[in-house]
């Protein structure tokens, strides 16, 4: 067992991970919806949906390779503690547009794409650097700007940010395993891989 161990970068009161590796490959999406059925025998029967959201279910195919690869993983995988402890992690991919040049304070003027009308839940964003750093932020409001723009107001401002430095700019989902039992096979005595399903409970 190897515990816990060091708490890694916060956000939000759990932890976050900006280590590509961890997303793995992904497989086959499944939507996952509850809906609770009240059925007392004698007549009508009532059926309620108490989650806001469907929730996502995606398994992940991890191939590790090298000593270091193979132990970071595995102590990651120590402090999930299988369904427990959630935590979050961006999508890795440029899920806005990015269209304002100069200095970037306190919001982010981006391609509309239809986030208001598909994707709003989404209030989590980080954001990459060229630098390799990441920041993170939460939207508060959304301002339709026109000619298929929009600004995005954030929850706190930057410091010394200028557009050319932002790489990409990308959701954050919280996520947990979906499972608490994890194989690691070994391919090799320093190549591994395992399938892991994972559940986002949060946008």
């Amino acid at each position: 067992d190897l515990g816990q161990g060091t708490a890694p970068t916060q956000f939000l009161g759990e932890d976050i991970y900006f280590d590509e590796i961890l997303m793995g490959e992904e497989l086959t999406d499944e939507f996952i919806a509850r809906i609770d059925e009240l059925d007392f025998e004698t007549g009508e029967v009532s059926r309620f949906a108490p989650w806001t959201l469907n929730r996502i279910r995606r398994p992940f195919e991890y191939i590790l390779q090298g000593m270091s690869e193979i132990w970071t993983f595995r102590k990651w995988l120590h402090r999930r503690a299988g369904r427990w402890k959630p935590f979050w992690i961006p999508s890795f991919e440029s899920n806005f547009n990015l269209l304002q040049t100069g200095t970037v304070t306190t919001s982010l003027t981006v391609s509309s794409d239809d986030y208001k009308l598909f994707a709003n839940k989404r209030s989590h964003i980080a954001l990459q650097l060229f630098d390799g750093s990441w920041l993170t932020r939460t939207i508060t409001g959304v301002t339709d700007i026109g000619n298929g723009q929009i600004i995005l107001a954030m929850d706190t401002a930057f410091t010394g940010l200028t557009a050319d430095k932002i790489k990409r700019i990308c959701f954050l989902g919280l996520k947990r395993l979906d499972t608490d039992r994890v194989e690691i096979k070994w391919d090799t005595n320093r190549t591994v891989y395992c399938t892991i399903p994972m559940l986002e409970i949060a946008p």
